[in-house]
């Protein structure tokens, strides 16, 4: 289980939402995963002077940006040209799945949105599968300490998250712990992604119907666990055969995040 409360893993700064260490769980053979390598995170795009001194105390030498080309055009990361950081991102303008466009359609219902919601986390890790092998690839290589992000640091960050723990040796249980310590961040993320940071986003949606969008639920990281079973046999063999990693980049990858 974990080895130290779950709000230590909480990295408070001013201009980032949902930062936190994903240090310190069980990876089987009396091994677990070392604190203060690797994190993860929503948008840093509000970052203060506090926060950055914050970061440069954890030593951040390098970060990943999962977010599409317009979402950092509007919102650039806030360590993108800090001293010293090597930052990662992609030419990309995926959405996954296309959030938006399958939330326009009438008489939409909560229903509706949540399965929307399952939909995308069973195609995430396909979807993304090019950008989530380099971030295998970027932590096995280093340097590390390493922070990935996305938008709200809840789905393709989520799901990043989920893929990496399962491959150190990772509980199940324990991933989906993790997964939902977000939940404490949903009120954050519901006022950034419906107020004018975002472009206000969700606003024109009624709040009880667009809720699923917001939550953090163990049946949406259940449904990308499945999907990947049932495509690619397991999330070792995805990763192996779908993301194309071989021996030496996982073995590369555990060596450094697990002691």
């Amino acid at each position: 289980m974990i080895a130290y409360a779950p709000d230590d893993r909480i990295i408070a700064l001013q201009g980032a939402t949902n930062f936190r260490d994903l240090g310190g769980y069980a990876a089987g053979h009396g091994q677990r995963v070392r604190c203060r390598r690797l994190f993860r995170s929503g948008s840093t795009d509000a970052l203060t002077v506090a926060d950055r001194a914050a970061l440069g105390d954890l030593g951040i030498r390098t970060v990943v940006d999962l977010r599409s080309n317009r979402e950092r055009l509007d919102l650039p990361h806030g360590l993108k040209d800090a001293p010293g950081i090597n930052y990662l991102q992609f030419d990309h303008d995926r959405t996954g799945g296309n959030l938006s466009l399958a939330l326009d359609r009438p008489n939409l219902q909560a229903s509706h949105v949540r399965e929307t919601m399952l939909h995308l986390y069973r195609g995430l890790p396909y979807e993304l599968a090019d950008i989530y092998r380099e971030l295998f690839r970027k932590i096995a290589a280093g340097p590390l300490p390493l922070v990935f992000n996305c938008a709200a640091g809840k789905d393709r960050t989520g799901v990043a998250a989920a893929l990496l723990l399962s491959v150190l040796g990772v509980s199940w249980e324990d991933v989906v712990t993790d997964y939902l310590l977000t939940e404490q961040f949903v009120p954050a993320i519901v006022r950034r992604f419906s107020g004018p940071a975002s472009g206000a986003k969700y606003a024109r949606f009624d709040a009880a119907v667009i809720a699923p969008v917001f939550e953090v639920r163990k049946s949406y990281l259940d449904a990308m666990r499945e999907s990947v079973i049932a495509r690619s046999g397991s999330i070792d063999e995805f990763v192996r055969g779908h993301l194309g990693l071989g021996p030496d980049v996982i073995d590369d990858f555990r060596l450094q995040l697990v002691s």
